[in-house]
């Protein structure tokens, strides 16, 4: 698939307000997206206009205070996953036993704050070691203590720990989580009680794993989706292969190779009764606030006949 210029992107129809809140065209799932830095999504009564006028029924909110979590949900908006601060995800994996525990018990504050003041039950976090260095066996020991402590601190809650399968960045790609073996690996060690998956495909994609067999297998422990697609650039896969990261690019839904469609009915049949939230990391619409918006709109669209 060819790649938009930004300039062509702006040349699409302007983005129109609704206030009606839209749904995908399988599943009718809800629409959320994931909020981000950038200016715009910081001011949280700025975020709700925006969320209310556009056809989205909420967010998938940052580590906000409680207060800001509260007035989401006041203004009748869904929070998918609100993340686990993201100071501690590399001291939950660290080789440091001491700060493993520190940064456990103050998730687990966070996350029971949270819990305790309102109905959002899904947090979300990657498992990134602090040390990339080591191999994937000792961090994964690591991950395990630490994820484990948080399991006993928040137990009871009713709160999850939804681990997202990016796979981390080139040379070390050392994050956990993201592949089938390991995550057979996390939930044979820590359960499913208060562990689950954040599905995006995306990620499945760049690392050739299937996504529709990835999600028929851990159906049961996905709690949220990320709606994000991924283009395979077949000449530089021709060229360099999959060793330098040169073959793939993030995308909005719909502009890569995710069968949509295929993954909506899979969890259908499955039961999923959650959200499907747009996760924005396509670098087409990334650079101002026009095209963040004009990303979020058209990705809203697809999925509403997908």
């Amino acid at each position: 698939m060819a790649r938009m210029s930004p300039t062509a992107a702006t040349s699409l129809q302007p983005i129109t307000a609704n206030a009606k809140p839209l749904a995908t065209a399988t599943g009718a799932f809800p629409i959320l997206f994931r909020q981000w830095g950038t200016p715009w999504q910081t001011d949280v009564g700025q975020l709700i206009r925006y969320t209310s006028d556009h056809g989205f029924s909420g967010i998938d909110a940052t580590s906000l205070p409680v207060a800001d979590i509260g007035r989401i949900r006041a203004a009748g908006l869904r929070i998918g996953t609100v993340d686990v601060p993201f100071g501690d995800w590399g001291g939950l994996v660290s080789p440091d036993a001491a700060k493993r525990d520190r940064c456990a018990d103050a998730v687990a504050a966070y996350v029971n704050a949270v819990v305790a003041a309102t109905d959002v039950r899904n947090f979300f976090t990657v498992i990134m070691p602090e040390d990339a260095a080591r191999s994937r066996d000792e961090n994964m020991a690591f991950a395990l203590a630490g994820f484990g402590r948080v399991g006993q601190l928040i137990a009871g809650s009713g709160a999850r720990i939804l681990f997202e399968g990016w796979p981390g960045s080139y040379p070390s790609y050392s994050s956990l989580g993201c592949t089938p073996a390991d995550l057979r690996t996390i939930f044979r060690a820590l359960g499913t009680g208060q562990f689950g998956v954040n599905f995006d495909p995306s990620h499945l994609v760049r690392m050739g794993v299937d996504p529709v067999r990835f999600l028929e297998e851990f159906a049961p422990q996905v709690h949220h989706v990320h709606a994000k697609d991924t283009e395979i650039d077949g000449e530089a896969l021709y060229e360099h292969g999959n060793l330098y990261d040169r073959h793939w690019r993030y995308t909005i839904p719909g502009h890569g190779v995710v069968r949509w469609s295929r993954l909506f009915q899979t969890l259908v049949k499955t039961g999923y009764a959650g959200c499907v939230s747009i996760e924005l990391e396509d670098g087409v619409f990334m650079e101002t606030r026009e095209l963040q918006q004009r990303g979020l709109a058209i990705s809203r669209d697809f999925l509403t006949h997908a």
